[in-house]
């Protein structure tokens, strides 16, 4: 379970696994981003890799 905070909405906490996503791929098939929306606002979260290897994620990002 991932939560969102944004406190300039009334309710500031979103649970991610209720919302849509969309995913984009790198070339070699690894997870380049993920995109989550409320239908009015967009966060993004961004992977790294080293050689193949996961090695970063980011907090989710609002748009």
């Amino acid at each position: 379970m991932s939560k969102i905070y944004d406190p300039t909405v009334s309710v500031p906490w979103t649970d991610t696994d209720d919302l849509p996503k969309t995913y984009a791929y790198n070339g070699d098939g690894t997870l380049s981003t993920e995109t989550c929306t409320d239908g009015t606002r967009v966060w993004v979260k961004t992977y790294s890799y080293t050689v193949g290897k996961l090695t970063g994620e980011s907090a989710w990002v609002k748009q």
